[in-house]
């Protein structure tokens, strides 16, 4: 059976009993009908094994409720902690496996006072990334600095190990759900929100 590799993002939420990882794993998926989940024994080091591989786990401060990766490079990729900070990390720069359970984001992004949700990186614009959470706020996160919730834009190019936002939008009045550059727009973006 003729196969693909796809990368996936996994963020943990273990309730803080175990320590919390981003996880960028492969998996090899059929590019044609498959019909059978099952292994053949006969051949224990044929292509059905391994269908699923953990390619790098990196130390994450409590659960992950969002990652996202950077269209643009690849490598980087955006958390939102439960802490409200928005993480950066460029996982080429990190072992496969943690020495130690401490988290080293390349990046913090800071701005938001409560966790969220809602991340999103521009299609158009390099390094942008935007951010809201539940202390109403959208941040716009120029990739190195843009912010999040209350409208934070941040622009991530910057090399400071803790960014503010480039830009704040204080407009909802309640919990930012999500939010999304638009595709066609370099500028423009929608957020969503518990407002009333």
């Amino acid at each position: 059976t003729k196969t693909q590799n796809q990368k996936l993002v996994i963020g943990t939420h273990t309730s803080n009993k175990e320590n919390d990882y981003l996880i960028i794993a492969k998996a090899r998926i059929p590019t044609q009908e498959y019909t059978s989940d099952v292994k053949d024994k006969s051949e224990p080091n044929s292509a059905n094994n391994n269908r699923f591989e953990i390619e790098t786990r990196i130390n994450h401060t409590n659960e992950i409720n969002k990652a996202r990766i950077n269209p643009k490079k690849t490598n980087i990729i955006a958390t939102k902690t439960t802490s409200g900070e928005v993480y950066l990390f460029n996982y080429h720069k990190h072992p496969p496996k943690p020495t130690d359970n401490i988290c080293k984001p390349d990046h913090k992004l800071v701005g938001h006072s409560k966790e969220g949700y809602a991340l999103n990186w521009s299609n158009l614009k390099e390094n942008y990334l935007i951010s809201g959470a539940d202390d109403n706020k959208v941040k716009n996160l120029l990739y190195f600095y843009i912010y999040f919730l209350s409208d934070f834009i941040w622009d991530t190019a910057k090399s400071d190990a803790v960014i503010n936002p480039v830009r704040t939008i204080n407009y909802h009045q309640s919990v930012v759900g999500d939010v999304n550059w638009s595709n066609h727009q370099e500028n423009l973006f929608a957020s969503c929100s518990d407002d009333k």
